[in-house]
C-alpha cells in the first residue's frame, strides 16, 4: 500500500494476490477519512475501503468495511481476497508465518460461491 497520508491524499491499495499471483484487488483511490493511528478510510474502484483500530478489553480491534457504489455488483472473489487478506493480517499480528503458495485465495473463494 502507498499513500499521501491526509484526507484528499491519493492511496494505492494492491492485494497480495495481485502481486504474487498476478490477479487480485488493485485500487487506486483518494483519502477520504484519516485519523491518525485510529482510522483510513479511502474511495477507489471498489468503492468505500475502510480501516478502524478500537481498545478493547487490553488489546486492539480492526473494523473493516468496504461499501461498494449503489448499484455495483457484489463480487464473490474480492470478498474471498478480503477474507484472506484478514487471515494474512491475523496470522502476522500473533507472530505466524503465512505460506502466500499454500494460503491461497483459492483456498476460501469457495465458502462464498
Amino acid at each position: 500500500m502507498t499513500f499521501e497520508l491526509h484526507v484528499g491524499g491519493a492511496i494505492r491499495y494492491e492485494g497480495l494476490t495481485a502481486k504474487h499471483q498476478g490477479e487480485g484487488l488493485l485500487v487506486d483511490g483518494v483519502i477520504t477519512r484519516y485519523e491518525p493511528e485510529r482510522v483510513l478510510e479511502f474511495e477507489g474502484g471498489a468503492g468505500v475501503l475502510g480501516f478502524e483500530l478500537t481498545s478493547r478489553h487490553g488489546g486492539c480491534q480492526l473494523r473493516f468495511w468496504n461499501t461498494l457504489p449503489a448499484g455495483a455488483p457484489r463480487s464473490n472473489s474480492i470478498t474471498a481476497g478480503w477474507h484472506q487478506t484478514l487471515e494474512y493480517l491475523h496470522a502476522a499480528v500473533a507472530g505466524a508465518p503465512v505460506d502466500v503458495a499454500v494460503q491461497t485465495r483459492d483456498r476460501v473463494i469457495e465458502i462464498y460461491f
